[in-house]
Parts: structure tokens; sequence; C-alpha cells
């Protein structure tokens, strides 16, 4: 089982997620300034169970056009059976909420997410999913700097590093011998549904298909959500991800269905949002991407991972012995 770690979300998606306070504090005109490193990062768990949600067969067949959330759904359940590499550039923007005082930070960089191909002689074991995000500067209420902080996951360990300062950290946050798709609802930090199976968001989410103009943050996006079909997921009650999200939306290409941009409406009532530009599709990868080898001279730390302690075993129920609270027979 995975721990509970910090990791930045995945080449297509980043978000902070964070609760809301029982009391705003007395929030200043500006924020102070936030640190970086935290505000690119989100903590993931292993998610618990969500309600049990009967979902009806999908009756959408390849080709047909899609009409429907349930259409996309279904569509994007295959949508990346070719799709080996993505590089692109990237622009985060977080807007705090009023609880947090409000202001904005911005971080652009560059992205490559590469999905391994199956190996047919080993049907059981999962294709790597991997990907890898370049920060290179920072912009926080319209002052920008320049500041290089990269973020790569491999399919077992997370790794942050700072070249500015030759710090790195690095992170097993799988079970040796296991891979975790960071797209996966369940196993990643953020709910991308490409290539995962309609009924599993499903349990988690209600969906609409929205017209693309149909968008409260137009300003940001920008061309970025022409061409597209618009994709609104709603947790459901009692999942984890309703604690974290109002809504999310994700916009995909038409041509491809490829994420091209995306929008979480937080808890705390932040924005986050994170589009996608000069998208390449399967082009030659640098040979320098995913090393999560520790330069030589710089400061490194290393968390080898560590399963979660097994449970003390409950002694069995005695049927015979009512509940608390329960009434006995007269």
């Amino acid at each position: 089982m995975l721990t509970p770690t910090r990791l930045l979300p995945t080449a297509l998606l980043l978000a902070c997620a964070s609760l809301a306070l029982a009391q705003p504090p007395a929030a200043p005109a500006q924020p102070p300034e936030p640190d970086p490193t935290k505000q690119v990062t989100i903590e993931t768990t292993v998610v618990a169970a969500p309600p049990t949600v009967k979902i009806a067969p999908s009756t959408w067949k390849p080709g047909q056009p899609i009409k429907t959330a349930d259409d996309l759904l279904s569509a994007l359940e295959n949508a990346d059976a070719n799709f080996r590499s993505l590089q692109a550039n990237i622009r985060k923007v977080k807007q705090f909420g009023e609880i947090e005082g409000g202001g904005e930070m911005i971080y652009d960089g560059s992205v490559v997410f590469v999905s391994e191909a199956p190996d047919h002689a080993r049907p059981n074991v999962k294709p790597r999913r991997m990907f890898q995000v370049d920060f290179t500067s920072t912009t926080i209420d319209g002052v920008r700097k320049a500041e290089q902080r990269t973020f790569l996951f491999d399919g077992q360990w997370f790794v942050e590093r700072q070249p500015d300062v030759k710090q790195i950290h690095k992170r097993q946050i799988v079970p040796p011998g296991q891979t975790v798709d960071p797209l996966a609802i369940g196993e990643g930090p953020f709910p991308v549904p490409i290539g995962q199976k309609r009924e599993r968001i499903l349990q988690r989410f209600t969906a609409e298909l929205l017209p693309p103009e149909d968008f409260p943050d137009a300003k940001l996006a920008g061309d970025a959500v022409k061409d597209t079909y618009q994709l609104k997921l709603t947790p459901r009650p009692g999942t984890d991800e309703a604690q974290k999200y109002r809504d999310v939306r994700i916009f995909y290409r038409k041509s491809d269905l490829l994420p091209r941009f995306a929008r979480t409406f937080d808890r705390d009532d932040a924005i986050n949002t994170v589009a996608l530009m000069n998208i390449k599709l399967n082009q030659p990868v640098s040979a320098g991407a995913f090393d999560t080898s520790v330069p030589q001279g710089w400061d490194a730390q290393i968390d080898e991972y560590r399963a979660a302690p097994p449970q003390s075993p409950q002694p069995p129920e005695n049927p015979a012995t009512p509940k608390p609270g329960t009434p006995r027979a007269p």
C-alpha cells in the first residue's frame, strides 16, 4: 500500500489540493511569498473505495459521434492505444482563494510523458507510465523569477531536483517490483480519464459534456479550449475526491482526444489551471529524461519504500453478545 507522500501531478495535470480551514485567518492585502516547492506539489494517498454505484453498460460504439459525456468516457478508454510519448510546454496557474489571502502564482516550463508499449510476453505486467516536469520560472503576483526545479516519476520513484542549490530528494513510493499508473483513479494524485475504464471514473464522479465556451475562466484558457470537448466531473458524495474538489474540468482536443487544458475548483476556493502548448506526440525523448541518479557533489535525501504497518487482527464477533445500542429481545 502506498504511504502518504508529496507527489507532483502528472505531465497532463497539476493541481494543489488543500482542505478549507474552519475559520479564515485575518489575511493581509497580499499573501506572504509562498514556497514554490509546496505550491507545485500535491498530497496523495491510496484512496478509499468509492460508494457502490451501479453503472449501466455503454451504448457508444467506435466511429460514432461523441454527443454525451458517456460517449466521451467510452472513447477515452482506448484513446491512448497508439500513444507512446508526449512533449509540450506547460503553464500552471494557481489562484488562491480568499481564505489564503488571494493572489496568483504562475509556473512555466516543459513536460515529457512516456507510456511504454505493452509486453505481450508478460500480459500481467503493467506497462510503466512516466513523467518529468521541468519548471524554469515562477511568477508571483506579477513578479517573475527564473528558477529551475524538476519533478519526475519513473513508475516507482518520485524525484525532486533543485539544480540551483544542488539538492535532490528521492522517494520510493511504490513497492519494489510493482508500478503505478500516475493517471489512474485510485493510484495517481489526480483523475485524468484517458486510458481508464469508464466505469471506474463514474464510480467516483458524475460527468457532463459541456460546450467549450461554457467556462468561467475563459481569460485563463485563451485559445486552449478551441475545438475541444469539455468534460465536467463532479465528485460523488463520500469519495476522497469530494473532500478535495468542487468540480474538475478537462478539455480534450477533438482531433485526437488528448488533454489540452484542465481546471480544478478546490474546496478551499482555490482555482488551478494547466495548459499544454506546442504538443509533440511520439517524438524521441532525450536520453537524460527520467534519470533518477544522484549527481556527484549534490546533497541527497533518499527515502526507500516503507510498507504500512499491518493492522492488529480483531477478535471475531460473538453473535450472542449484543452490540452497544442493540436492543435486547424481551
